[in-house]
């Protein structure tokens, strides 16, 4: 069994586990300047952020809770109590025998619909597995719901930074190092955010940049890889995904964007630090 680690097994292990000790680890950034100091900065972190919770229990809190919480639900059982009065109705003597005539009457009108219902079932499910067949057929590999560019697309819906301005540097430089990277000249064109996130479940670089009709999302993902370029589109974007030298990169934006300059400017200043 190989128990040797390198600089992404290391860097995935710290973000999940900032203070691990294992064996295998230990000894890579013993021997990797790099990851000692990225181990460095994710402890550094850590620790802050321990910190910052480490609030002591003001003496008595747990009897105040337990006061107030008495004093809230006797408040709410005297509420609930003049709301039942206050709605309280008579029930007619004779509710209980309508009741039953008018199941009576439901369950014979339901017996004589239930041939033609089996058979709108039938059809229903007959259609629904047709359609899906077509839909998945028309897929690549049948797999759309597992791809990067589904991934990206979805991702893109929900974090896209309305932010319109140019970020420095200091601002762009953390979410790179999360992510185990760094540029070696600033990527042409205007970046207005930059974040490391989770794009199937793999810490990615997130960059949002200024296209010429919209936002444009930048990706990065390193440990995905693909194997050609693809692209694809829809009237309300269009997507690239393309391989890169430790995974993939992704663009999408809008329809009329030219996705290829923002992919190419960024994949030409990427360095990786594993």
């Amino acid at each position: 069994m190989n128990d040797t680690m390198n600089c992404l097994d290391v860097r995935r292990t710290l973000l999940s586990d900032p203070m691990s000790g294992s064996a295998p680890l230990l000894a890579h950034v013993e021997g990797c300047a790099a990851c000692k100091s990225f181990m460095r900065e994710v402890r550094v972190g850590d620790t802050s952020v321990r910190k910052a919770l480490s609030i002591d229990v003001p003496e008595g809190l747990s009897a105040r809770i337990r006061l107030r919480r008495s004093m809230v639900e006797a408040s709410d059982d005297a509420f609930e109590d003049g709301i039942a009065a206050a709605v309280r109705v008579p029930v007619p003597t004779d509710l209980k025998a309508r009741i039953m005539a008018r199941n009576e009457l439901n369950t014979a009108r339901a017996r004589k619909r239930g041939v033609v219902l089996q058979f709108a079932m039938a059809a229903s499910v007959a259609i629904a597995v047709a359609a899906g067949s077509i839909l998945f057929l028309a897929q690549p590999g049948g797999t759309a719901s597992n791809t990067l560019m589904d991934a990206v697309v979805a991702h893109s819906q929900y974090h896209t930074s309305t932010h319109a301005q140019p970020i420095d540097d200091d601002l762009i430089s953390p979410a790179l190092r999360l992510v185990g990277l760094e540029f070696g000249s600033r990527p042409k064109g205007v970046i207005t955010a930059a974040t490391a996130c989770d794009v199937r479940e793999q810490r990615s670089l997130h960059l949002v940049m200024r296209g010429d009709h919209g936002p444009v999302n930048v990706y990065v993902m390193p440990g995905q890889a693909t194997k050609r370029t693809v692209e694809s589109s829809e009237p309300s974007w269009r997507g690239l995904v393309m391989p890169v030298r430790y995974g993939s990169l992704a663009v999408v934006g809008h329809p009329r964007e030219k996705l290829g300059k923002y992919a190419n400017s960024v994949r030409d200043s990427l360095r990786w630090r594993m």
